[in-house]
């Protein structure tokens, strides 16, 4: 699936951004800091609901039809 979109350079520039963001953010790094499971449930979950958002928000310029075997 990661194939389809190796080469839209928008969504790889929006995913960069992203973790440079979250990774780089108060919020992860003190969640992090717990190192409990917990901790970590929270860390995915913010970075989950990130990528949620992302997809929601990006729109490819052009729809193109991919065949998966």
């Amino acid at each position: 699936m990661l194939e389809r979109f190796a080469n839209d350079k928008e969504l790889n520039r929006l995913v960069e951004e992203y973790f440079t963001n979250y990774l780089k953010s108060d919020i992860i790094l003190k969640v992090l800091k717990k190192e409990s499971v917990v901790g970590y449930a929270e860390a995915l979950e913010i970075i989950q609901n990130s990528f949620t958002r992302l997809r929601n928000e990006y729109k490819p310029k052009e729809k193109k039809e991919f065949n998966i075997k």
